[in-house]
């Protein structure tokens, strides 16, 4: 799963935890982008794609739960970072697969003793996207438009709607 998934799920995670915890416009709004800080690239815990080894390499101690909870509890940074960096996390431990040494997940113990699902994300997420607004999508002899690779809607979508129904199933 690269940045622009973890930042969807970020995104679609935060609005469902904004929802239920009844938070203001512009606190949803702040806690969005709040959300964002710790979701993907050099501020998530996947700056350790620059380490190597067993105790910093990918997915090892940066992609342990324990280390947010504790800057949550020790330290002043905002709740809706603190959810960015869970929310990557989550992720990883849904779409984290093997390889490098260590098992599907992310840590459950510190770097080591790895624990997750392990599901492919791509297919899923064009599957989604298309399903819902394949009918839409057409040009006008009936073929699927091709939009710009950057925009990567499936990806969005799908990632947005996964983070919302995750938050969903917990907060239930």
């Amino acid at each position: 799963m690269d940045g622009v998934p973890h930042r969807g799920f970020a995104a679609g995670s935060w609005l469902l935890v904004a929802a239920a915890t009844h938070r203001s416009g512009d606190a949803t709004l702040a806690g969005l982008i709040g959300s964002q800080v710790m979701a993907a690239n050099k501020t998530s815990p996947d700056i350790d794609h620059a380490f190597s080894g067993r105790v910093l390499g990918h997915r090892r101690l940066l992609h342990w739960w324990g280390l947010p909870v504790i800057a949550l509890v020790y330290t002043s940074i905002p709740f809706s970072v603190f959810w960015g960096w869970m929310s990557h996390i989550i992720a990883d431990f849904i779409f984290g697969k093997a390889g490098y040494g260590r098992d599907k997940g992310v840590p459950m113990l510190l770097w080591f003793a790895h624990a997750g699902v392990g599901l492919k994300s791509g297919q899923l997420n064009k599957r989604a996207w298309f399903w819902f607004f394949g009918p839409v999508l057409r040009d006008e002899k009936g073929r699927a438009e091709r939009l710009p690779a950057w925009v990567a809607p499936d990806r969005w979508f799908a990632s947005l709607t996964l983070g919302a129904g995750v938050t969903a199933v917990a907060l239930a």
